[in-house]
């Protein structure tokens, strides 16, 4: 019962600390988080995070994104400035400049 508790509680606390911007949704402005990002939808600004931003298959972003990792499978024009890895997916497309220690 106990185990079943635990995994209960790790799964509530990994979904409150992503947020995500759906399919659909268009912003224009700047989005700072504490915790991880996931876009699927329009950021027409800039993004910062102290964790992971993550750009799926059907978002863009066109704005510049400071993180500690960032993973591009969407679109992204601007500049990166991650602090670990900036991985760009097969399905990825990007423009600008990345400042990182790891790149794939």
């Amino acid at each position: 019962m106990w185990n079943n508790d635990k995994k209960i509680q790790e799964e509530v606390n990994l979904a409150s600390s992503i947020s995500v911007f759906a399919e659909g949704l268009k912003l224009e402005g700047d989005v700072e988080s504490l915790s991880d990002i996931r876009i699927d939808g329009s950021i027409l600004g800039n993004v910062i995070s102290q964790r992971k931003v993550m750009i799926g298959e059907k978002g863009k972003i066109t704005g510049n994104i400071q993180a500690q990792e960032v993973c591009i499978m969407g679109v992204m024009t601007g500049d990166i400035n991650v602090e670990g890895l900036a991985k760009i997916g097969a399905t990825g497309k990007y423009k600008g400049k990345i400042v990182s220690s790891s790149i794939q």
